[in-house]
């Protein structure tokens, strides 16, 4: 089974494409149902993503779906479009899971609105689940360890102030 990824998102497409091609959570489950094979569509306020498991022509399918979504705005949607495939779609649905691919990087509402999309997705979705699932649960654990460690907040594990304690500290610590 391959996984196809087409999408807009904040960093090519104009607010008014972004306008156009988002939907709501029902909306969302509707297009899912009636995309072939397993779907998985997710939208934000920031990005509009569909994620197809199948054998052919996936991305002709997701392309022309969005393109029916942007209406009149159909002609932007090219020069916004990114399209990925297998692993890199993979990799770019992590990304956005964690945050990372966010207008304001780390922001923790995106988790949320994946999982939403996963449990809308069309059918279960069981192939793209299941490949995903155990990616989605290392996203959740670390999250749970950024909650649990404030101080990683800012990327690193201490700051250059807390570095320089940390060495003189460790420099007297015996274990």
């Amino acid at each position: 089974m391959k996984l196809t990824l087409a999408g807009v998102s904040h960093h090519k497409a104009p607010i008014e494409l972004r306008e156009r091609v988002a939907l709501d959570v029902g909306a969302c489950r509707a297009l899912a149902e009636r995309l072939e094979g397993e779907a998985i569509v997710l939208s934000t306020c920031n990005r509009t993503e569909l994620y197809l498991a199948q054998e052919e022509d996936a991305e002709q399918l997701a392309v022309g779906t969005l393109a029916e979504l942007a209406g009149d705005r159909g002609a932007d949607l090219t020069a916004a479009l990114y399209r990925l495939r297998d692993e890199a779609a993979a990799l770019h649905l992590f990304r956005v899971a964690a945050g990372l691919d966010s207008l304001v990087p780390g922001e923790g509402e995106i988790l949320g609105q994946v999982r939403t999309a996963f449990e809308v997705g069309s059918p279960g979705p069981q192939t793209l689940g299941s490949k995903v699932t155990t990616a989605a649960s290392g996203v959740e654990q670390s999250t749970q360890a950024r909650i649990a460690h404030p101080q990683s907040q800012n990327g690193r594990s201490c700051s250059g102030q807390d570095q320089a304690t940390s060495r003189e500290s460790s420099a007297t610590n015996v274990w």
